[in-house]
């Protein structure tokens, strides 16, 4: 069987367009995974203004897209072992 869709619209940050993602469903771990990387991400850039929140913006979002990438490998290696 094969796995379902859903859509997911990620929220823009400053200077990024909004994201439009349809993807496999995924295990209930990895939802939670990927709400925590979203998560860190909001909290490593909270309280932030300014300056400090320009550098710590490019750093808190490379991290973000690693977190979500190793995610979304793992995503694929558990559809692709559910064919």
């Amino acid at each position: 069987m094969a796995a379902a869709t859903r859509g997911i619209v990620l929220a823009n940050a400053p200077g990024r367009s909004v994201v439009s993602l349809i993807t496999p469903q995924q295990a209930p771990e990895l939802d939670e995974r990927t709400r925590e990387a979203w998560q860190r991400y909001v909290e490593e850039l909270r309280d932030l203004e300014g300056a400090a929140y320009q550098a710590a913006e490019t750093e808190a979002w490379e991290h973000l897209q690693a977190d979500l990438a190793a995610l979304a490998a793992e995503a694929a290696e558990q559809a692709g072992a559910d064919l």
